[in-house]
């Protein structure tokens, strides 16, 4: 994946908005639009998605996700998940205007012969409903983008939608191979992703295929002859084309991870509280998840950015020998609000900086010694298809070697985080005995049962800054152990009234705007079609 991030996302989207009003200006038909439209468009529907899928920003979906999927804590606090919450409203917004992006992408190529853009918007289109209905289930699709002609789109039952991207994914295959299409307006730095790498989108789309199976693999609709045919194939997305937006390091302007950004901006404060979940669990700390007790992480100084050994006399709702954060479901009297001295995001995933074990309270002023912000935002990344894979496999799906899978899907998620950690100064890479010696460990449990348990527990780490998919990971498999605030710590500050919700919440923004909208959702019972377990 090439890093061809040159401007911001902010300024990138005021480009575009400014274009289309000298669009609006000129005397032309707008049904027989001017070619070049298609490369402006492209950009902006790549980072919709991006921003508002990935992540843990305060308009993103993922911040709410991450926070139920105990990775951070932000928005969604003790599964309080609203319909009227930031990142629900700004997210569900935001992607169906990246999607209307993506429907002019696929009606100009069409009509001007653009078909690798189609085949490319195809993809994006396929991958944001795939999502959509993932999170919320029933969601707008056959008339989600007929503006004006139709101003109150239906909610498309998710169990119909699922077929249609299947279908819509092997027409972008046919899209982008065809050799006929005249293509053009070059794709090259329009294409925030692959730079027009046609092979690498035909990797993500037999990726994205593979997922999607997955991800219904419980439900009758599985296909298994499909998925065959896919393993047979063998060609996926590898460790050099990742779907993903690499960034920059500017700060003027702005093109730096958006989550170092918000973290690494001020000297007194940072942006994100973390899970003591996840970090006790990497840490091999008793009363954790049992099958990683006495097992150290050797990414936890990527992971982490500690700036305190555990001496400090600062309230802090949660401390373990210098981790400092607040427990999901506390209603403890203690939580500081002095930010200084939390646990800060670290090298993977947004380029932040590495716990070399200096401790250096507040230093959070961006700059190379501070981490460089060049970590991308992800989706798919080759360990979440080699750990997919082995999932298919030990259930019996396939006929792969499931533990071979597990073990290179590890590999492959040491490799990307040395990937991340090459670009900060002064952070060296993992260890190859640490890294090694994690791994056999690793195995040597799995000899000993717990397989899927392992191989979802493994995905939930590796997938730290993605959590999408770890949410629908935990509802078709139920792994990884996530804490329960009522009964996993040992006082009676962590507590919640609410369950975990099986799906999110509709927008508030849309239950009130679209007089077709479905009655609210009680999130903690109204699963998604493929949830049948």
């Amino acid at each position: 994946m090439k890093n061809i991030l040159k401007i911001s996302a902010f300024s990138l989207i005021l480009l575009i908005f400014s274009s289309c009003e000298k669009w609006l200006d000129v005397n032309e038909d707008l049904n027989e639009p001017t070619v070049g439209r298609v490369d402006l468009l492209l950009p902006s529907a790549q980072i919709h998605m991006f921003t508002y899928l990935s992540g843990y920003q305060a308009a993103s979906v993922g911040s709410t996700i991450g926070t139920v999927m105990h990775q951070v804590k932000e928005n969604g606090d003790s599964y309080n998940v609203t319909p009227t919450d930031h990142s629900i409203n700004e997210s569900w917004d935001a992607i169906y205007s990246g999607l209307q992006d993506v429907e002019e992408i696929i009606r100009i190529g069409k009509a001007n012969d653009q078909l690798k853009y189609v085949g490319v918007a195809k993809l994006l289109k396929a991958y944001n409903y795939s999502l959509l209905v993932d999170l919320w289930g029933d969601v707008p699709f056959s008339e989600a983008t007929a503006m004006p002609a139709v101003r109150y789109p239906k909610f498309d039952n998710g169990e119909t939608v699922y077929p249609a991207l299947f279908d819509m994914i092997d027409e972008a295959i046919l899209d982008l191979k065809n050799k006929e299409s005249k293509n053009s307006v070059p794709m090259g730095s329009s294409d925030l992703v692959y730079g027009g790498n046609v092979t690498s989108w035909i990797k993500l789309a037999n990726s994205l295929k593979l997922k999607m199976f997955n991800q219904i693999r419980l439900h009758s609709s599985y296909d298994a002859t499909k998925v065959n045919a896919l393993i047979l194939e063998n060609n996926f997305i590898d460790s050099d084309s990742g779907f993903e937006i690499a960034y920059g390091s500017s700060k003027l302007p702005e093109n730096r991870n958006p989550m170092y950004a918000a973290e690494y901006k001020s000297a007194a404060a940072h942006e994100y509280l973390l899970s003591h979940w996840m970090f006790g669990t990497m840490n091999g700390d008793d009363n954790y998840i049992p099958l990683f007790k006495d097992v150290k992480d050797p990414r936890i100084p990527y992971y982490y950015y500690k700036q305190e050994d555990g001496s400090s006399s600062e309230d802090a709702d949660f401390s373990n020998a210098g981790f400092y954060t607040t427990r999901f479901g506390s209603h403890s009297s203690d939580v500081s609000t002095n930010f200084k001295n939390f646990t800060a995001l670290g090298v993977y995933p947004c380029g932040g900086k590495y716990d070399d074990g200096s401790l250096t309270p507040g230093d959070f002023n961006a700059s190379g010694a501070q981490g460089s912000g060049l970590a991308p935002m992800r989706l798919l990344s080759a360990h979440d298809i080699l750990f997919i894979r082995a999932e298919l496999a030990q259930v019996g799906k396939t006929n792969e070697d499931a533990r071979a899978l597990f073990e290179e899907g590890l590999n492959a998620a040491f490799d990307k985080v040395n990937a991340v950690a090459k670009t900060v100064e002064k952070t060296p890479v993992v260890p190859v005995a640490d890294r090694d010696a994690y791994v056999g460990s690793m195995l040597s449990k799995y000899d000993l049962g717990n397989e899927l348990e392992l191989i979802i527990t493994q995905k939930w780490i590796a997938s730290f800054g993605n959590p999408v998919d770890s949410y629908t990971d935990y509802r078709r498999t139920g792994f990884p152990k996530l804490f329960d605030p009522n009964t996993d710590d040992t006082d009676d500050e962590t507590y919640t009234s609410y369950l975990f919700p099986v799906s999110m919440p509709y927008a508030n923004s849309s239950m009130n705007a679209n007089v077709n909208a479905p009655k609210p959702r009680t999130i903690s019972a109204d699963k998604v079609f493929w949830d049948v377990n």
